[in-house]
């Protein structure tokens, strides 16, 4: 279990996978390995989810659908405890 991991769970509320919605923090495996957080959106395109993030290839902060691929790389989810 990573570091991060222990934090997330101390301070925040698990979630399942599947009941995710907008201002829910997701824990991202990259190469494998939970090391990376976004905040779920709202989409402009109707019912969809997003993703707010720091990514790396862009070299800066975006949004964009959560689509399957980062569905399947989401290790964890969390909730504020002041949104429940």
């Amino acid at each position: 279990v990573t570091l991060l991991k222990e934090k997330l769970d101390r301070y925040l509320i698990g979630v399942p996978r599947h009941q995710v919605q907008p201002a829910d923090i997701v824990l991202l495996k990259i190469n494998g390995w939970p090391q990376h957080l976004a905040v779920l959106s709202d989409y402009p395109l109707e019912g969809e989810l997003g993703m707010i993030h720091a990514y790396a290839p862009a070299h800066r902060v975006i949004e964009h659908r959560y689509d399957t691929h980062w569905r399947t790389q989401t290790y964890m989810a969390y909730r504020l405890p002041q949104i429940q």
